[in-house]
Formats: structure tokens, sequence, C-alpha cells
């Protein structure tokens, strides 16, 4: 994060149609990249695909699996004198 900033564009401010953004990133060789968008995808300018809108579903998806499967583990990590079957432990390590 110490090497990422931000400013707006006082241009972009005055701007009344889109959500002009210009994305400038400075490689470790020095070579500089930029990338500049008018409208964001997903803006009625800028529509996205149904496999761009299939792809953020399934991110989400893994995502909540992610965070639930943690949630679980700690879970049952805490309760572990608990249990009462071996195979809830091993299910738990797969």
């Amino acid at each position: 994060m110490d090497k990422v900033s931000w400013e707006i564009d006082p241009e972009a401010e005055l701007c009344i149609r889109g959500y002009p953004a210009t994305v400038e990133a400075t490689l470790n060789d020095g070579r500089k990249v930029v990338s500049h968008f008018d409208y964001p995808k997903g803006d009625p300018e800028n529509p996205a695909s149904l496999e761009e809108g299939q792809e953020k579903v399934d991110l989400l998806r893994k995502i909540l699996e992610s965070k639930k499967e943690g949630h679980d583990r700690r879970g049952n990590q805490q309760r572990l004198e608990k249990v009462d079957d071996i195979t809830t432990i091993a299910d738990l390590l797969r």
C-alpha cells in the first residue's frame, strides 16, 4: 500500500457524463503503463458481457465459501473436545 497513491483529476471533476479514470503504474524497470477509461465496466455506455458477469459471480462465490470454510474450521477447532465422531475432524483436513 505504501506504493499506491491517488489524486482527483480536476478535469474529471468537471465531467457531467461518465466517470473518467486514469491509472498509471510505474514498473520496477522504470517503464510507465497508463490506462484510461471514460465509463467503468458495467456502465450502460460500457456494458459487461454475460461471461464477465459470470466471472464476478464465480469469484464472489469462492470468496464467500472461503470465508465460511475458515469460520467453520475455527469454530470446530475451538470445540474439538466435544467432537463425538472423528470424521468431523478428518473432513476439516481435506
